[in-house]
């Protein structure tokens, strides 16, 4: 953990520049926020998951998983961004010894394929690859390496209530294919604040009642000053191994 410690200071101390745009707040769908051609956004993001005794967390039953996420958001032209993000995961059991090592790093690439004058409505098409860098046996990875296609679609009403729906769809090699469909609803209170809350439902069938999982989640974003966000998420799972899911979130935009 220390490694990826360091390694998440480095890429802050990096970012010394005036801001050029605003990170995506959603942790389901995609917002329409770019950083400014050729500018970039930096961060870091520690997430806390609790597995239960239940028959949808299979191996990872009674345990909890942490990870410390560095990642970098480059625009490369106008409404077009490139990201990879890179965790380093701690996987510890009630009983017995834990393991820690990289996990799943993570491609993509977002599109502004239409936003109106007024930034919205918008319609952001988005991709990626997770690649099978963590190790599945050790709770670190999924095992697999898993493009994801998807679109999201959203509006803003009242000039501050934002709502953005994303259908999503995973392609597995030694599984079914799984697609999502997930929502967010944000609130600018202010300036600054922004309250959210996030839904997510999976074609994917897990234990033997074949329920589907569902994610739900609440969170506030808020706006520290022009260069920094830090933003904070909760929540829990039905029909998934996870049974808590709890995040925190430091951007950087220059």
């Amino acid at each position: 953990m220390r490694k990826a410690v360091v390694i998440s200071a480095a890429v802050l101390v990096l970012a010394g520049y005036r801001a050029a745009g605003d990170p995506m707040r959603p942790l389901l769908t995609r917002e329409n926020r770019f950083p400014e051609p050729l500018r970039a956004e930096v961060g870091v993001s520690y997430a806390y998951l609790e597995y239960g005794d239940h028959e949808e967390a299979g191996h990872l039953g009674d345990s909890d998983r942490q990870e410390l996420a560095p990642y970098v958001r480059v625009a490369l032209a106008e409404g077009l961004a490139a990201w990879v993000r890179a965790p380093y995961r701690r996987w510890k059991p009630d009983t017995g010894t834990g393991t820690d090592g990289m996990g799943d790093v993570t491609v993509g690439i977002d599109l502004r394929a239409f936003g109106d004058v007024f930034g919205y409505p918008y319609i952001v098409p988005h991709a990626s690859v997770q690649f099978d860098t963590g190790d599945e046996a050790e709770g670190l990875g999924e095992g697999d390496t898993v493009p994801e296609l998807g679109i999201s679609v959203g509006t803003v009403v009242m000039d501050r209530f934002h709502f953005i729906a994303d259908g999503s769809y995973r392609i597995y090699e030694h599984k079914e294919n799984i697609a999502m469909l997930s929502a967010s609803l944000i609130w600018d209170v202010d300036s600054r604040l922004s309250l959210l809350a996030e839904v997510r439902g999976t074609t994917e069938e897990v234990g033997q009642s074949k329920g589907h999982p569902g994610t739900f989640l609440g969170g506030l974003c808020y706006r520290v000053s022009d260069q920094l966000e830090v933003a904070f998420y909760g929540g829990g799972a039905k029909n998934a191994p996870q049974d808590v899911i709890a995040e925190t979130r430091i951007s950087w935009s220059f």
